[in-house]
């Protein structure tokens, strides 16, 4: 290949290259600016957008202190509220109707819980026992249910002489006299089974000692003032139903005051989803500047080719000058040759 076809395919190629670049930057400016201006509109746009959003938020603030307001005045009522100790009466309200539920004095079952604390028996396992307890005196009464028969081998009647039901301190006095007398403990556990049920065993414990084990601990309860009064505890029961009203009509006032939040929660929120498809626009131009980058990496991919090929171009000059001067070298060699040879000259 002689110097001027290196020339001219280089200078070809360079051609196609300068042309590349000049398109490369034309698309390079062309989305830049077409994304500024898009940019700025969407900007303008978004910032009208945000100063609503910006009123809105004043107006919902304004909103939350007039409910605070309100709101303290509501926390000041229950704090109020609270120094009556209401916590207490839940105590005691508690009290009356446990011992309603199971169908026996709230003396008794004051009585008879601090007996349990003192022989490990937990509240709830007491309470279900009693309950049991007094239902099957019921049942044995008419001479049904499983105590029935435990009750008349156990000698214990559940019936007065004129045929009412016995007092159940009366009864479970008798109970807890027939199990001191057992020495098998299966025997016992047989019968606060068929009395009391399956949480029976544990009450097998505390009626250990008998009638007088029971009393001894009623002396106790009563001595440190663990025995609420029946008066008491009713009245108790009766506030603590008031203070559940009072209770009920704060929380419909706290309740009416977050309410009335509604219209501006919803006016604050749809300005913020109105807001979105603004922003989204806002952002796509920035899809754009991908491209815009991917074209100017081009653009210096581009200029270092050409860099290259000019680089190549001067080299490849020099390669055709050696090239030429080579061959003239050889030449004069041949010429010397032959002149030695015609002058009989051996090299």
């Amino acid at each position: 290949m002689t110097q001027s076809s290196v020339n001219l395919i280089l200078r070809a190629d360079t051609d196609g290259f300068s042309a590349s670049i000049r398109q490369a930057e034309k698309d390079f400016s062309s989305r830049f600016k077409r994304m500024g201006s898009t940019s700025s509109a969407q900007s303008n746009r978004i910032e009208e957008n945000f100063n609503g959003m910006a009123a809105g938020a004043s107006r919902f603030s304004s909103a939350i202190k007039k409910v605070a307001a309100r709101l303290t005045i509501l926390a000041g009522a229950a704090a109020g509220v609270g120094l009556l100790g209401k916590r207490f009466l839940d105590v005691a309200d508690n009290t009356a109707n446990a011992a309603d539920r199971i169908g026996i004095t709230t003396d008794l079952l004051q009585e008879l819980r601090f007996a349990a604390t003192q022989t490990g028996v937990s509240t709830d396992k007491l309470e279900i026992s009693l309950e049991r307890f007094v239902r099957r005196m019921g049942e044995a009464a008419v001479g049904t249910g499983a105590a029935a028969a435990t009750y008349q081998r156990l000698g214990i009647a559940v019936l007065e002489a004129d045929g009412s039901m016995r007092d159940s301190r009366a009864v479970l006095n008798d109970v807890a006299n027939a199990l001191e007398s057992m020495e098998s403990q299966a025997e016992r556990a047989a019968v606060t089974t068929a009395l009391f049920g399956r949480t029976g065993v544990a009450m097998s414990i505390m009626l250990g000692k008998g009638a007088k084990g029971i009393e001894e601990y009623k002396a106790q309860a009563q001595a440190l003032g663990i025995v609420i009064d029946a008066e008491l505890l009713r009245n108790a029961e009766k506030a603590a139903d008031k203070l559940d009203i009072l209770f009920s009509v704060l929380k419909a006032q706290a309740v009416s005051a977050f309410v009335q939040l509604t219209p501006h929660i919803i006016n604050f929120s749809q300005q913020i989803v109105s807001a979105i498809p603004k922003i989204k626009a806002f952002l796509s131009p920035l899809l754009e500047l991908k491209d815009a980058f991917v074209l100017l990496i081009k653009v210096i991919a581009v200029s270092k080719i050409i860099t290259f090929t000019a680089s190549l171009l001067k080299a490849s000059k020099s390669f055709v000058a050696a090239g030429t001067a080579a061959t003239k070298f050889t030449q004069v060699i041949s010429m010397l040759g032959r002149t030695f040879k015609g002058l009989g000259v051996r090299y």
